[in-house]
């Protein structure tokens, strides 16, 4: 059972209340009638909340949730999650009188813009927001020519590092969370070159850590090599077909092959639960991220669109 049970009212649009735990139950009951997408789900929504930022609204049964960029913090982002009266909704909030809101709704989910009337709307694919999701049993095994690379660094991980494992990591120790941040301060100190400010999702992550009691279904997987965590992987199971990696960060200059080993003892653990899928979120545009996901072959994408008024 969840934790999030208690469920709060929600400002009616055109208010919109402050984003609230005890709006979670709310946010996952809407979410749930669709696959599920990264940027509707409350763990996401409330751990990249850092700053109190993100407000949300109710119109005819839909959530309305306007939130900060995950880059650009100067930016505000629109987005609906739900399906009901999608025409009259979407007509409402983008052209909402008052002009404090965005007039474009993004990171829409497909089949929400497959209902959309292309004379009313403009609907544009939004590639770099799409999630990567992956077969478990794929990534299980690493199996075939196009795997060939995952495999051979999987075992040359093995093989270098012998006393390295795996283990589920207890969030609520203030110990280990001390060392998921130092890792993941360590992590950006490799990133330095690609001049990206890596500030949002240390932020995220440490709120997360901070607010983790409130989650449920969460598990995070340290990656150890004897006493050092070198990777972690913090990951939701969503429902019984997906499960989501929040976050994802690995040693990977010190330990060549640790990505590749990493994501598929994610894989063991989401084949142990029952999950069908893996949700590696997006790319954001990023190339570095965008080439190593598509480095493990995804199966599919939850895509996303913007909508505007014509």
């Amino acid at each position: 059972m969840r934790k999030l049970v208690h469920i709060e009212m929600i400002a009616q649009f055109p208010n919109f209340s402050p984003l609230q735990p005890t709006h979670g139950g709310r946010i996952i009951k809407t979410a749930s009638e669709r696959p599920p997408y990264s940027d509707h789900n409350f763990t996401s929504l409330w751990s990249w909340n850092a700053k109190g930022n993100a407000h949300v609204s109710e119109h005819n049964g839909n959530i309305i949730v306007l939130l900060n960029d995950y880059i650009d913090t100067d930016k505000k982002i629109l987005t609906l999650i739900g399906a009901k009266n999608l025409h009259e909704s979407i007509k409402n909030i983008l052209s909402e009188p008052t002009n404090t809101l965005p007039k474009t709704l993004e990171l829409v989910p497909e089949d929400v813009a497959q209902q959309l009337d292309e004379k009313c709307f403009d609907i544009i694919e939004d590639r770099a927001s799409h999630d990567y999701i992956y077969d478990v049993k794929k990534i299980l095994t690493y199996s075939g020519n196009k795997y060939g690379a995952k495999r051979n660094f999987v075992n040359r991980f093995k093989r270098h590092y012998p006393d390295a494992y795996c283990t589920n990591i207890d969030i609520s120790n203030e110990s280990n969370k001390t060392q998921i941040l130092s890792l993941f301060v360590k992590w950006t100190s490799y990133k330095v070159s690609l001049d990206i400010n890596h500030t949002n999702e240390f932020n995220a992550l440490n709120s997360f850590l901070d607010h983790s009691n409130i989650f449920d279904n969460v598990i995070c997987l340290g990656l150890y090599d004897n006493e050092l965590l070198i990777g972690f992987a913090i990951i939701e199971i969503a429902n019984k077909d997906y499960c989501i990696i929040h976050f994802e960060k690995a040693d990977y200059i010190n330990y060549v092959g640790i990505y590749p080993y990493l994501l598929q003892k994610v894989a063991e653990l989401a084949n142990s639960l029952g999950c069908l899928y893996i949700n590696y979120e997006q790319d954001l545009g990023l190339a570095f991220l965008e080439k190593a996901k598509k480095s493990y072959h995804p199966d599919f994408f939850l895509k996303k669109y913007t909508v505007t008024l014509k």
